[in-house]
């Protein structure tokens, strides 16, 4: 058997000062998770989510900019980090 070693960031820091989007993030996500020590997604999935979330909050330019900066966060990961969304 072989291990395999992967590289994952928090939630909670990709989603840092971003409270609004966090939630609706929770609230409406097609991603699901709890209960488990680890539940992991691709860069890229998480940001079709917070991309699609931009939607609802077209007319909340704060939000937006909370969106835009999370996005911004995902890009400037190594494009094989994983997302913990657990944590």
């Amino acid at each position: 058997m072989e291990t395999k070693t992967l590289q994952y960031v928090s939630l909670s820091e990709v989603f840092q000062d971003c409270d609004e989007i966090l939630q609706w993030f929770g609230e409406h996500s097609d991603l699901t998770w709890g209960g488990a020590t680890f539940t992991l997604t691709s860069l890229n999935r998480l940001a079709v989510e917070v991309d699609f979330a931009k939607v609802y909050y077209l007319t909340q330019p704060e939000v937006l900019d909370q969106a835009n900066l999370v996005l911004q966060r995902l890009s400037d990961l190594p494009r094989d980090t994983m997302v913990d969304l657990e944590s």
